[in-house]
């Protein structure tokens, strides 16, 4: 996971992933009150000690990553030459 924990304290710092494991739970489908289909899913993790640790004179920051990764299964699971022409057109004499 690409979110990070950073501890201060005093002159000391120190860095650490914010979980090491993701686990997926229940997932549906079906309509909300307004009749609209809807997705429902959740996930849980443990998160590190470090980020409800108690600091004498320092601070706990959660360091979000700053770069996009597109993770959809359209991204992920069709492969890019799939949208490639390798074929040359022919010219109509």
């Amino acid at each position: 996971m690409n979110t990070k924990i950073q501890t201060t304290d005093g002159d000391k710092s120190s860095e650490v992933s914010l979980t090491k494991e993701i686990k997926d739970g229940d997932t549906s489908f079906g309509e909300n009150s307004e009749g609209k289909k809807v997705l429902q899913f959740s996930f849980s993790f443990e998160y590190a000690e470090e980020l409800l640790a108690p600091a004498n004179n320092g601070t706990v920051s959660v360091l979000t990553p700053t770069g996009k990764v597109d993770v959809t299964d359209s991204r992920q699971g069709i492969p890019d030459s799939l949208f490639k022409s390798n074929s040359k057109k022919q010219e109509k004499k």
